[in-house]
């Protein structure tokens, strides 16, 4: 589905980016499909090691994250 033309921006939203290469493989797919549009990340948990970062982040980390619902 297209999105909305009255939609200029969006906004990606994770709880974490920790190897990157999700975040990096749905922006490439949205700039891919939606070249006219602008996307921004923003992300509550940033590994240091990624291989992209979020555009906002809460918190820089090196340690595993455990979230709540994983335990």
């Amino acid at each position: 589905d297209a999105l909305p033309i009255f939609i200029k921006k969006a906004l990606v939203v994770d709880e974490i980016v920790d190897t990157g290469e999700t975040l990096q493989a749905v922006l490439k797919k949205l700039q891919d499909a939606y070249p006219d549009k602008e996307f921004k990340s923003v992300s509550l948990f940033q590994r240091e090691r990624a291989v992209i970062k979020a555009d906002v982040y809460l918190h820089l980390t090196s340690e595993w994250v455990w979230f709540f619902w994983e335990i």
